[in-house]
């Protein structure tokens, strides 16, 4: 985090994956509230990218315009439609790089609302260049299938050629899917480069769940014997028809072509699916590396969904992963029938509690520690498994923010503290979720049909400056599985992984869950969470304001005052992001997270 302060006006830059989060504060002895028109940022980028300099000011859609006339500039600036809210998160165009970011306030001045005056500025630096963090590297996908800058992008082109295979030419839609899937899909890719450079033996075990990305299935065969791939068979994924994993289904056309090239296959699930998303890199046939995370290794995966992957080059955990995989691998060959190796799993000591990788200096708290489900099943119903009772007892436990997103497939612990902490007002905690009806924002002042959007919401017509998004097909969109506390306090963690954090799949599933206990991580992914509630809170808020209408800025200093009220949602952002502890105030009231 860096903090520069000027004449009352105070910005912090907090550094994601591909992301920057600005923060802002002011003195109000020092800096107007009563005229103050928002916030205008000034970046300085690497190369132009997407724009035509490298020096400009952030554009935002939303302008003075009334709300109801649909008018507004979709290249108008942040000079002169400044930002009313106390935190923005760039996602830049230009790629990694570093960055420079000047950051104004500004005023009301004069009897119009464009009359705007200059106020105190703060100038504050970024490094974006893909990086890894003591042995490990985090990679999000872009998520921005149904986007505005998609759609300027690329025009809402076609992802892939119907009817859908796994062998076509990618080629054509590359560039697409090195924007959509970012750093995510850029790990993906860098560690099957690395699994066939044929100057050192290498092999691979991959655990995968869906697989249909041409890309990684032509990278697998040219592995050949040296890879190791166990795919999901189980059969009842959907309803309607659908052949789920089984024969018809593009991960059966995927493990019959993998076979002709001679990887070796096994199919089988445990109680439900085997969900892991592995990679295990094995140098001499010993495990040194793994890449792992809620991303399936699908076009889907890496380019529509909200997903994340690590890869962690350290030895002791690929060792534990690479114990997995055998264990299962070998539980396989010695089935003939069902497939299905919960059973023998549960019985193993790798699933039986965490495995601490790395501690912290002295041995005083876990670094990183690793979970493999399925987990022995609770005798009671009430109770969840020790996985998700640590996540529960972590959120409890905070002490400045809970922020998360996930896949909403199930109860169970996590869901309840979650559920707790969006009602205490002591506790800055949002996030977003996901179901088959559609996706949540959640907060502690948001009920839920307020912070509830359909898929339709997605893809419908939106006024000008705004171009029609498209909606990226029905399905889950938030794939991720992650839950982050305190990320800028002094005990930040970070639990994610493939899990979707409920009891079902926990106690049925395959899968591995993380506890990361290191500050750069959460707040990689805390700025994603945040990122994503900005995102779809927007929609959700321009779908209820009602056909041929657009959100637009409020041309009186009225926006500022929930920051400032003590007890408000946004009072406590400004607080945390920038870096203080909250107040003790009286319990909000609020709406469960799982309806």
């Amino acid at each position: 985090m860096q903090k520069e302060s000027r004449d009352g006006f105070t910005a912090l830059l907090y550094v994601g994956d591909g992301a920057i989060l600005l923060a802002f504060d002011v003195d109000v002895k020092k800096i107007d509230v009563n005229r103050l028109a928002g916030f205008s940022i000034l970046c300085q980028t690497p190369r132009a990218g997407p724009y035509p300099t490298n020096r400009y000011f952030l554009p935002n859609k939303m302008t003075f315009a009334a709300a109801a006339s649909g008018a507004g500039n979709p290249d108008l600036g942040s000079d002169k439609a400044p930002f009313q809210t106390f935190h923005w998160i760039h996602m830049p165009g230009a790629g990694p790089g570093r960055y420079k970011y000047t950051i104004f306030v500004r005023y009301f001045g004069g009897c119009s609302p464009s009359e705007l005056e200059w106020g105190p500025q703060v100038t504050v630096k970024a490094d974006l260049r893909y990086h890894g963090f003591d042995k490990m590297e985090v990679g999000f996908t872009r998520g921005y299938v149904s986007a505005q800058a998609f759609a300027d992008r690329f025009s809402n082109v076609d992802l892939r050629p119907e009817p859908r295979t796994i062998d076509y030419d990618t080629k054509p839609y590359r560039k697409a899917y090195e924007w959509l899937g970012a750093h995510a899909r850029y790990c993906v890719v860098r560690f099957l480069e690395e699994a066939n450079r044929w100057w050192w033996p290498r092999r691979m075990d991959v655990f995968a769940y869906d697989l249909d990305d041409p890309d990684i299935i032509k990278a697998l065969c040219k592995m050949g014997k040296r890879a190791r791939v166990f795919l999901d068979d189980y059969t009842n994924v959907n309803a309607g028809g659908n052949p789920g994993h089984g024969p018809g289904s593009l991960e059966d056309a995927a493990a019959a072509r993998l076979e002709r090239a001679h990887v070796q296959v096994r199919r089988g699930h445990f109680s439900r699916f085997s969900h892991d998303k592995v990679f295990v890199l094995k140098t001499r046939n010993k495990p040194v590396k793994i890449l792992t995370g809620s991303a399936n290794f699908t076009i889907r995966g890496l380019c529509v969904q909200s997903n994340n992957v690590l890869v962690l080059r350290n030895p002791a955990i690929a060792r534990l992963y690479g114990q997995v995989f055998d264990e299962v691998w070998n539980n396989t060959g010695r089935l003939h029938d069902s497939g299905d190796v919960a059973a023998a799993f549960r019985k193993s000591a790798l699933s039986k509690d965490w495995h601490v990788v790395e501690t912290q200096l002295f041995g005083q708290r876990p670094k990183l520690a690793v979970a493999f489900s399925p987990h022995k099943k609770a005798k009671d119903k009430n109770d969840s498994p020790f996985t998700l009772d640590t996540i529960a007892d972590a959120v409890k436990r905070s002490e400045r923010a809970v922020l998360f997103a996930v896949m909403q497939s199930g109860g169970g612990s996590v869901f309840d503290a979650l559920n707790d902490a969006l009602a205490n007002p002591d506790i800055y905690c949002l996030g977003v979720t996901q179901s088959q009806k559609g996706f949540n924002t959640a907060r502690g002042d948001i009920d839920a049909e307020d912070g509830s959007g359909s898929f339709s919401a997605l893809g419908q017509a939106i006024p000008p400056p705004f171009k029609k998004e498209w909606k990226g097909n029905e399905g889950i969109v938030i794939h991720h599985k992650f839950v982050v506390v305190d990320f800028n306090g002094k005990h930040p963690v970070v639990f994610c992984g493939s899990s979707n954090l409920a009891k079902g799949g926990e106690e049925e599933n395959g899968d591995n869950l993380l506890a990361i206990y290191d500050a750069d991580i959460a707040t990689c992914y805390a700025i994603e969470a945040i990122r994503l509630f900005d995102y779809y809170r927007f929609k959700i808020k321009q779908a209820h304001l009602g056909k041929g209408k657009t959100l637009a800025l409020d041309p009186t200093a009225s926006w500022v005052r929930p920051y400032f009220e003590e007890g408000s949602l946004k009072h406590q952002e400004r607080e945390v992001l920038a870096g203080k502890r909250l107040k003790k105030t009286k319990k909000i009231p609020v709406s469960p997270l799982v309806h």
